[in-house]
């Protein structure tokens, strides 16, 4: 499976058009995006929001939202399809492109089941969304969807944006 991937983070929002020779024999990408929110009432570090985001290229443009929700010791995985357009959401802060993937049609699972596969470790009291976001990260490397170098980048430059809050924790 042939992957698209951008190697700078430079340019933090990604709005490129992938090229038909990119989309394999059916013309469909699945992209992955971070996503990073401004935390409320009050915008700071931990309250930030950090989402995985699917979009299909698919005549709808068909979307879903993977977010860890909870705390501490009592995470969930928090799925919402047809998040709609994240820039047009009234806290949205920045938009990391991960990977773009050739799937066979708009229905294909695989990128969904990966991130949903992902081990939430409640027993771990050291446990945080970065470890989490780390996890999905390694399992997007693991098959060899992105580069250890890209992982790190993603990372980095999400933390980035995390730190960049105006009130300190």
């Amino acid at each position: 499976m042939a992957v698209t991937s951008k190697t700078s983070i430079a340019s933090r929002s990604d709005t490129r058009a992938v090229a038909p020779a990119e989309t394999g024999e059916s013309g469909y990408t699945q992209t992955l995006y971070i996503l990073v929110s401004k935390g409320f009432p009050r915008d700071s570090e931990s309250s930030r929001m950090i989402d995985f985001c699917i979009v299909t290229n698919d005549s709808k443009n068909t979307n879903t939202v993977y977010r860890l929700d909870g705390r501490r010791g009592q995470y969930g995985l928090k799925v919402v399809p047809g998040f709609g357009n994240p820039r047009l959401r009234p806290h949205f802060l920045r938009q990391l492109h991960v990977a773009t993937l050739p799937v066979r049609s708009p229905n294909d699972t695989t990128l969904h089941e990966l991130v949903k596969g992902i081990s939430i470790s409640n027993e771990n009291p050291e446990y945080t969304r970065w470890m989490w976001i780390d996890s999905v990260l390694g399992a997007l490397s693991a098959a060899s969807l992105i580069s250890s170098d890209e992982g790190t980048g993603i990372i980095d430059a999400t933390i980035d944006c995390v730190s960049s809050a105006p009130y300190p924790d």
